[in-house]
């Protein structure tokens, strides 16, 4: 997972258990996942904390909390976890925090998490075109679906000249498609939150 290379199977205190826990609490089968997430959080599990903030977020086997979600998100987002840094940056935006939500998603983005670059390109489009156009296009790079939409709509715009635009044209009902489709796969595996 880019940005978090140091978190996975090795680094993680009991990688099975910790993924069954997620599958279960995925499942909704939350009382036990949400035990096994603890006590592995408390082992020092840099993915339980991230599991138990969604779980606060979505009231999914415990209360529904912001502000524990944001505990559990910091948590994790302290240990290295790019997804947390990124749950941390949407959360405090929604909250209006915009300034930390800000320096979180910037801390994702450095490390090449793609929603994060993708939500940098938002901060940077009315005010540095370069920037943003750079941030864009890292995000399409790792597959987001929202930054391939916005360049292929850019080059439809005749942003990167007339032959890509015509390319771009002509992929476009194509690449629609295609970006639904990716969309309906992130909310239905829940890489998209619903806040």
């Amino acid at each position: 997972m880019a940005g978090n290379a140091d978190i996975g199977p090795d680094s993680e205190p009991d990688f099975a258990r910790l993924d069954a826990a997620y599958a279960e609490l995925t499942r909704g089968e939350a009382s036990r996942a949400i035990e096994q997430l603890r006590e592995l959080e408390g082992r020092g599990s840099a993915l339980a904390p991230l599991y138990l903030g969604h779980a606060h977020l979505r009231g999914n086997g415990l209360s529904q909390d912001i502000e524990k979600a944001i505990q559990f998100f910091l948590l994790s987002a302290k240990s290295g976890n790019a997804s947390a840094k990124y749950n941390l940056g949407v959360v405090l935006d929604r909250k209006g925090e915009k300034a930390e939500s800000q320096r979180w998603f910037q801390s994702a983005a450095s490390e090449g998490h793609g929603p994060s670059l993708y939500q940098m390109y938002k901060a940077h489009r009315a005010t540095d075109c370069d920037k943003a156009l750079a941030y864009l296009q890292a995000a399409a790079g790792k597959h987001e679906a929202f930054a391939k939409r916005d360049l292929l709509r850019l080059a439809c715009k005749g942003q990167f000249g007339l032959a890509r635009q015509i390319r771009a044209l002509l992929f476009f009902p194509f690449a629609t498609l295609a970006g639904v489709a990716a969309l309906g796969r992130k909310l239905y595996t829940g890489e998209i939150e619903r806040l």
